[in-house]
């Protein structure tokens, strides 16, 4: 299976939701309120675009933890979140949101290293994902360090808060270039500057996001197959 796609988690942008007393962690409100991230569907649809060998995309209702965990996500060569991340202060006060309405679904940065991956690519395209405590020696203490924890064997992270729509086109061209055969972080680098090119005086649209872990991966995914302009694919949308 080529990628397991997570994005456009449903949120309540006026009342927020109520965070778990396990999550709560550094946060200073038990409520907390996300914006809608109205590009991640578009993101969600160029990633299973460049990447649609029996690719799962869990979306709107569908992302939750419970169906995330359930899809057996060791059995993807991608995994990719398009959603809002917390970035507490070490691995373990930070949470991936699912679903931001009534109570916070999230994945708990506690859970990742018991994921028990297989050398994935795990690709996180949500604000500071790499962003932790440092560590002597270990990088930082973050949520794409408990990825690496659990068995992937690179990650794409970003330093701090990205916009949604710059991401979006980023993410587009980095898949793009996976689908050439090119390995991670030379993928990257390329997407960077595709958008760089278009935007040379804003690095805060391309420049936020980094390679953690083994930057020579190649990841082997197949893209649609295109006649006459008719797009074929595996996808399972759910």
């Amino acid at each position: 299976n080529d990628a397991l796609v997570v994005a456009d988690p449903i949120v309540d942008e006026v009342n927020g939701c109520a965070v778990p007393v396990n999550l709560l962690a550094d946060l200073r409100s038990s409520t907390q309120t996300f914006p809608r991230l109205s590009f991640t569907a578009q993101e969600a649809e160029a990633v299973t675009r460049y990447a649609s060998r029996h690719t799962l995309l869990l979306s709107a209702e569908r992302a939750t933890e419970q169906m995330l965990l359930s899809s057996s996500p060791f059995n993807f060569k991608i995994l990719h979140f398009a959603t809002h991340a917390h970035a507490g202060d070490d691995l373990w006060s930070s949470f991936i949101v699912l679903r931001c309405r009534g109570e916070l679904d999230a994945l708990a940065g506690r859970e990742i290293p018991s994921l028990k991956l297989n050398g994935q690519l795990v690709v996180l395209s949500a604000c500071g994902g790499s962003a932790g405590r440092s560590l002597s020696g270990m990088g930082s203490d973050s949520i794409a360090s408990g990825f690496l924890m659990g068995g992937a064997s690179a990650m794409v992270a970003s330093h701090w808060p990205v916009e949604d729509k710059s991401t979006a086109q980023l993410m587009e061209a980095f898949y793009q270039e996976l689908e050439n055969g090119t390995r991670v972080d030379h993928a990257l680098r390329a997407a960077q500057l595709r958008l760089a090119s278009s935007a040379p005086n804003s690095p805060r649209l391309w420049a936020a996001f980094e390679v953690i872990g083994d930057g020579d991966l190649v990841v082997p995914i197949e893209a649609s197959l295109r006649v006459r302009g008719a797009t074929f694919s595996r996808r399972h949308w759910l």
